[in-house]
């Protein structure tokens, strides 16, 4: 599925959660009830002097539908990766897409993985109650801490509507980079679109 594609599927869903990073709760823009979906990750120094970083996402709710999720800004360009050219830059789980952005100007990116499930779709590619999936990313930058966000198509925003974004801080690529918060923005804009096709799209 294209970039466009993919758009349009993020454009339908709605979402929420509370999240862990190495067992440290951090700064989250809203709760929910239920069990806290767990987001924990780890770095490899790899022999070329990059660094793989993996991320582990976990959902324990049985009320949750998780469907996106975010990494960003972090130093680097995630679409030009220049370390050992066999490796992936970016790897996600079956059924999901990882789609970068850079900004030259701030030498700074971000990557926003997605599940390409419509509603309806049996099975679901989407994060659901006691599944645990994996994403990683490469970069020639060390470890540092960078904002993330979840978005969970069965959790409403109760004051704004729509998807509700909950968001925190884990470890990624650093150098100097822009204020977390305009990134998150635009990630919650995106998400928002996302859900709204998400929610329009016929179900099977």
């Amino acid at each position: 599925m294209d970039i466009e594609g993919l758009a349009i599927v993020k454009s339908m869903k709605q979402l929420g959660l509370t999240v862990l990073s190495g067992g440290v709760l951090l700064l989250l823009f809203a709760s929910r009830g239920g069990a806290d979906p767990i987001l924990s990750s780890s770095v490899a120094a790899l022999a070329d002097g990059s660094f793989q970083y993996t991320y582990s996402l976990t959902d324990a709710d049985p009320a949750d539908d998780i469907y996106d999720f975010s990494l960003g800004p972090f130093a680097g360009d995630p679409t030009n990766f220049s370390g050992d050219p066999s490796l992936d830059k970016i790897t996600s789980p079956t059924g999901w897409s990882g789609i970068p952005f850079y900004d030259p100007g701030t030498n700074s990116g971000s990557v926003d993985w997605l599940s390409t499930s419509l509603p309806g779709d049996n099975p679901t590619y989407d994060l659901v109650p006691g599944e645990t999936l994996m994403f990683t990313l490469l970069s020639l930058y060390g470890p540092g801490d960078v904002t993330f966000a979840l978005l969970d198509s069965n959790h409403t925003d109760p004051v704004l509507g729509g998807p509700l974004t909950t968001s925190g801080t884990t470890t990624g690529p650093v150098q100097g980079v822009p204020e977390p918060s305009t990134w998150i923005l635009l990630a919650a804009g995106f998400g928002f679109l996302w859900s709204q096709r998400r929610r329009l799209a016929p179900t099977l």
